[in-house]
């Protein structure tokens, strides 16, 4: 099984906790006594991932430094160019022939990856997004019917929210504009319009996304509670 982490960002939104302030980017901030990125790299390994895309951009050295260091066989590299979201950086990696997974460097959780991607396997569709509900958070909301994911709706709560989580065939990237900028909403209107996106909604799913100061404090606080969901 396959994976690919988003790891370009450069955490803009962060202020506290920036990198002015840490001297490393976003995904490298330390949840309890390891970096983010090292937990969601460890939990994919645990859940059966024998080959991890770490797509960098901003400080790509401190991360990839980083990740030599460990010596995981299992993880790879590949840099994106600025400003091109959620979507496009995947359409760079150049040998993406098999399923694959996705997800975002900043997001600390507990989600089932390998359920995840037996779920779209089994499906049979050519895209599966994992949906999940938490009124506290604002990330943007799906129309789901009989188990389909038909449209985004940009920051509205609605019943189904996405995660940025994702598993696609390689056939999907056609859809993704080369070195432009796309993001996962864009493309989840472009395939849906045409072909099936399946909902994995997950329930009692804990997910944060770091990018705030106040929720990567909360994601630290989650993490000291609960380690055992995490690793």
């Amino acid at each position: 099984m396959r994976a690919i982490i988003l790891a370009g960002g450069n955490g803009s939104r962060l202020k506290k906790y920036n990198f002015q302030n840490t001297g490393v980017p976003k995904p490298m901030l330390k949840i309890g006594d390891q970096p983010l990125l090292e937990i969601t790299v460890r939990r994919l390994r645990k859940h059966g991932f024998k080959r991890i895309t770490i797509m960098t951009h901003y400080m790509a050295d401190i991360i990839e430094t980083h990740f030599n260091k460990l010596g995981l066989p299992e993880v790879e590299f590949a840099r994106s160019k600025e400003g091109l979201g959620t979507a496009s950086p995947i359409a760079l990696i150049s040998d993406l022939k098999e399923t694959f997974l996705v997800v975002n460097g900043d997001l600390l959780t507990d989600i089932d990856y390998s359920s995840l991607f037996k779920f779209h396997q089994q499906s049979g569709n050519v895209m599966t997004l994992a949906t999940y509900f938490d009124p506290a958070e604002d990330r943007g909301g799906l129309i789901v019917k009989d188990g389909l994911v038909k449209r985004y709706v940009e920051n509205e709560a609605l019943q189904d929210m996405s995660t940025s989580i994702w598993v696609c065939e390689p056939g999907v990237l056609e859809n993704i504009p080369k070195n432009k900028p796309f993001n996962l909403d864009d493309l989840i209107n472009k395939v849906a319009e045409k072909e099936k996106v399946s909902a994995f909604k997950s329930l009692n799913l804990n997910l944060i996304d770091i990018g705030y100061d106040d929720r990567y404090e909360r994601a630290c606080l989650k993490f000291e509670k609960n380690k055992h969901l995490f690793t």
